[in-house]
Parts: structure tokens; sequence; C-alpha cells
């Protein structure tokens, strides 16, 4: 249920942010109790970057469990127009975490020349976007930045994805960040908390500095690792660690032995790329691990009952069994 229930979720999510990126305006303003869901300017789709992305890893998911041809016909529409809105959402970071967890399941399913395949695929797409970056000005604004994070060159991406104010937000921000969290030995060890967040100061304070003064106070750098070494120190972040790698180590045998067979390793696919993910990129991007750690959580206690179960099946299958053995032997 947990599976479905994020499944129903996200595409209502997803739905809302299309007819918001096409048809929404500077009045839309809708919210969904529960989804959460708040496109806040009806022509920023940069909600997109989530909901596609959540998209195309649950409907990946349901693609490896359901193996009917009629199933998967259905499904593979769905990932396509995915991965499209995680273009139009036009986020740089999931764009490129969506296309490694491609890559991430042909791992765990062992498809390695697929695997080299597709690694191959990106690699010559990257070599031309970056022999004919002029092919980027022909895509729509949003595709056009999603798609600059393969261009190698700073400068050109940041023309070709109109990212350079987006560039010197976030460089200020890991400056606040490393103030913040190098002001003393306890801000160091122990991090210097999270103040409430003040919507005067914010209105008063709305310049660029004044949005990096209540992002720092708020612990909002827009990087995982600032927000959790700003908010809780070295301590904060060796615990947030402990626990992810415990996702990890627990939740990684169970899916390269057994692959995507059920909702539970479908929970647990998504925990152990989210936790990989979080520890690679934390540095530049992401917020504090709570969807991993939700993921991870329920994988775990999930597969902890379904091995339970099964442990149940196999005594009472011997218990059954032993009787008549004896019975047909004579043996008492």
């Amino acid at each position: 249920w947990v599976l479905h229930l994020v499944a129903g979720a996200t595409l209502i999510r997803f739905a809302l942010g299309m007819y918001t990126a096409f048809f929404g305006n500077e009045d839309t303003l809708l919210f969904i109790p529960g989804i959460n869901f708040v496109p806040a300017g009806g022509i920023d789709s940069s909600d997109l970057r989530f909901s596609g992305s959540m998209l195309a890893t649950v409907a990946i998911c349901y693609f490896c469990i359901y193996r009917s041809f009629f199933a998967r016909g259905f499904l593979l529409p769905v990932i396509g127009a995915a991965v499209w809105g995680t273009f139009l959402g036009g986020g740089r970071i999931t764009l490129v975490l969506l296309l490694g967890l491609f890559g991430f399941a042909f791992l765990v399913y062992r498809r390695y020349g697929t695997l080299l395949l597709w690694a191959s695929v990106m690699f010559l797409a990257i070599l031309f976007l970056n022999s004919v970056p002029q092919i980027l000005y022909s895509f729509p604004e949003q595709p056009r930045r999603a798609a600059s994070a393969f261009l190698l060159e700073r400068d050109l991406a940041a023309d070709a994805g109109q990212t350079g104010p987006s560039d010197r937000w976030h460089e200020r921000l890991m400056e606040a960040g490393w103030k913040s969290w190098t002001e003393d030995g306890m801000t160091i060890l122990f991090g210097r908390g999270v103040k409430p967040f003040e919507e005067r100061a914010w209105m008063e304070g709305a310049n660029f500095e004044g949005m990096v003064e209540m992002a720092t106070v708020t612990s909002r750098f827009e990087k995982g690792l600032w927000d959790v070494l700003c908010t809780f120190g070295i301590v904060g972040f060796v615990l947030y660690s402990l626990l992810l790698f415990k996702i990890i180590k627990y939740c990684t045998p169970i899916l390269f032995k057994e692959k995507i067979k059920t909702p539970v390793h479908a929970i647990m696919f998504i925990a152990v790329y989210q936790c990989i993910a979080w520890f690679i990129l934390c540095w530049i991007s992401g917020s504090f691990p709570s969807t991993q750690i939700l993921f991870g959580i329920v994988a775990m206690v999930a597969a902890h009952d379904m091995k339970r179960e099964r442990d149940a099946e196999l005594k009472g299958t011997s218990k059954t069994e032993i009787p008549t053995l004896t019975a047909a032997t004579g043996n008492r």
C-alpha cells in the first residue's frame, strides 16, 4: 500500500505540475491537502523536478514487478512522460539522478551489457552536446536548462541554461554555510540549530543578502551537507550517515539477490538509490535526508516482516511434511 499511495500522490502531483506548466498563469494557486502541492505562480514548473523524477522511479518499479504485455505497454509511455516532465522542470541535478537511476536498475539486474550500452549512449550524448552546444538553443527554456548540466564549459553552460543567477545563489549559500558551520568549536561539533521563520523579516529583507541570511538561520542551504552540518554539526552528520549506511547495508543484499519482484523490493530499490545519491551529491544538492530515511525505514520493516513470514511458512511446511514422511515409512 505504501508503493500504491506514493504512486497515486505522485501521479496527481505530476498532473497538476503539467497543467501548471502548460495552462497556468500568474493567478494560478492550487493546494491539495495531504499531497501538499502549491504551485505558486502558474508558469513555474519547477515542481516537476521532483514529481517527474519520482513518477519515473515508481513507474520503473511497477515495470519490473508486472511482466504482462498490457501492463508494460501502459507503463512505458508513463515513464517517457515522466522523463519529459523532469526536463520541463529544468532541474540539472534531478535529471542526472534520473538518468543514473536507469543505470542502477541495470546494475541490480546484472544486465552489464545493457549497463555498458546505457553508459556509452550517455557518454556519446554528452560528447555530442559539447561538440555542438548550439543545438541546445533550439530547446524550450526549461529543458535547455536541464540539459546544460552536461556541458563541461561552465560559462557556456550558464549561458545556454540561463543559470548564472542560480549559480551565484548557490555559491553564496555555500559560503554562508561554511561560515555558519565554522563559527566556533561548538558549532563544528553540534551545529547552531534552526531559528524560526519570520515572515515580517523576510518581507523587509527581500533582497539577495536578506534571502541568504534567512536561508542561513532556517538551514535552507539547498545542499544536504550544509543543512546537516550547520544544524547538527559533525555529530549529527555522523548519526545521519550511520542510519543511511544501515539502510544501504540491510537492503542492498536482498535487493541484488531477489531483484524487484514485489512492492517491498521496489521500496528497497528507491531507498537504496536515494541514500547512495544523497552521499554522492550532498555537497552540491539536496536537503535533510528525510525522504531517504522514510523509504529506508519502511523498506527495512517490510523486509523484516517478509522474512518472518517466509520463516513461518518454512516451519509450517516442515511440520506438515515430517508426520507424512514418518507415517509412510512406519517410523515413529
